[in-house]
């Protein structure tokens, strides 16, 4: 066996752990399957010494590596038995030549690999080769798959836990299969805008604590992480490097009758630096009389911002007020509050002065014409938790609502939580406390449920198209 330890210039704010690399003996016979597909000419001396490693660290990924100096553009072909073809692209090797990434893989899998070059209207491709991916931890949590359609594609990103404290990150392909791993107990965690980490946070339960931020790469090369001060509950990516989450403010006194801590939107690089963006109790006036969804006055976590999304095209976040009951959209260069949407005090009227805006947000994504919100229900006895949908005329101020899910047995989970907009189409339901995640088509057919059993639960959890960037 060889091991291989890639080092790197350590910061001192930054943690790195060595990536593994483990030989992967070929299987006896190649399938030969894949230079058809490519129309390439087979020609392995065109890409010099060809090896493929199964990652120490993730034993489901792949990392092929060639010597090849030649001009145009190459990429990697792969695919398992019955599965169409996927590419990688190439990129520098760690020393001289160069290699590609291979995610998204199950495990204990054979797949069968192949280098392509095109230049010049004509391509080359080596010989097939195969590699067999390894186990999953066998303490990994179990999960209760059931899909209902074919329509499901791309990865959910899963942070799931046990009472008993443990807790990992999973990554599941669309047939439900854990592709990759990482263990830790996080609530939130993210798909790096590059493709290549997973963004989580560790949070701080007051203003004296560090939260962390961690980007931890796919390819098993390791852990980055920054200290914020007081930073907690979500993060969210804005470029490579430089996050946005929330953190805390100084005793703001309510009504003379309160002291409260109050929350700020912050802005953070790699280094550690800090921006602050909002600060709550510069717009939102401190109520003694205000109570969080569970009937208790909450005094460390008085706005108790719990979500937090942003929104590129429009250069805007979106911030949920558990407490407040409210969604707020704050321009990145304005720094204020442009518009409340809230079951009471919100800029929006229901559209028509038909019923009224009645919901407890946990999360909210921006839609192409508004937003969708994971109402938890918890405030009425009535309603169970969902995934809500409201279209939003910005200029009359009205909402109206256009989508609904929730599951047929009306559960109902009280902390944490989200729904997703996917860019299919397709919303995800995420029942934190209940441990399950609902995929669903524009419809509401029920098209993939991912279950926790023997009490397990999720928090935050996401779906992206791709890995790998």
């Amino acid at each position: 066996m060889l091991v291989w330890m890639f080092a790197c210039a350590v910061d001192p704010n930054h943690e790195v752990v060595a990536f593994q690399q483990d030989t992967a003996a070929p299987v006896s016979e190649p399938a030969q399957v894949l230079a058809p597909a490519t129309g390439c000419s087979v020609d392995d001396s065109a890409f010099g010494s060809i090896d493929l490693w199964v990652s120490g660290t993730v034993e489901t990924v792949v990392e092929a590596v060639w010597t090849d100096e030649s001009p145009g553009d190459t990429y990697l072909v792969f695919a398992a038995d019955g599965e169409a073809l996927r590419y990688a692209d190439a990129e520098a090797g760690p020393q001289e030549g160069m290699r590609a990434m291979l995610f998204g893989l199950k495990a204990d899998t054979d797949y069968d690999v192949q280098i392509v070059r095109e230049h010049q209207g004509s391509s080359w491709c080596s010989e097939p080769r195969s590699v067999r991916t390894g186990s999953l931890p066998a303490d990994l949590p179990a999960l209760d798959i059931e899909t209902f359609h074919e329509d499901v594609d791309g990865y959910l990103i899963a942070p799931v836990h046990t009472w008993s404290g443990g807790g990992w990150i999973l990554i599941l392909d669309g047939d439900g299969d854990v592709v990759w791993y990482r263990n830790g107990g996080h609530l939130r965690a993210r798909l790096s805008r590059d493709g290549r980490a997973v963004i989580t946070n560790d949070f701080a339960n007051d203003a004296e604590q560090h939260g962390t931020i961690q980007r931890t790469e796919l390819d098993g090369s390791g852990t980055s992480t920054v200290e914020v001060l007081g930073a907690h509950m979500d993060v969210v990516e804005l470029e490579t490097g430089r996050y946005a989450t929330f953190g805390w403010e100084t005793e703001v006194e309510a009504d003379g009758t309160l002291t409260v801590l109050g929350e700020t939107l912050l802005e953070v690089d790699a280094d550690g630096e800090v921006t602050e963006v909002w600060r709550a109790s510069d717009e939102l006036v401190p109520d003694a009389n205000v109570q969080d969804p569970s009937g208790n006055v909450d005094d460390a976590m008085w706005a108790h911002l719990n979500h937090l999304e942003y929104d590129r095209s429009e250069d805007a976040y979106y911030v949920v007020s558990r407490s407040l009951r409210a969604v707020y959209r704050i321009p990145r260069h304005l720094g204020t509050i442009d518009w409340t949407l809230a079951a009471s005090k919100g800029d929006f009227q229901p559209a028509d002065n038909l019923g009224q805006l009645e919901f407890n947000p946990h999360s909210a994504v921006p839609t192409d014409d508004g937003v969708l919100i994971f109402d938890t229900g918890s405030t009425r006895s009535d309603f169970c938790s969902a995934a809500i949908e409201y279209t939003l005329d910005d200029e009359a101020m009205t909402a109206r609502q256009t989508w609904t899910y929730a599951t047929d047995a009306c559960l109902v989970t009280d902390y944490l939580g989200n729904a997703v907009h996917l860019s299919d189409g397709h919303r995800l339901l995420v029942l934190a406390m209940s441990g399950l995640v609902d995929e669903v088509d524009e419809e509401g057919t029920l098209l993939q449920r991912v279950q926790v059993p023997d009490g397990g639960w999720v928090s935050y959890a996401t779906k992206v198209p791709s890995l790998g960037g």
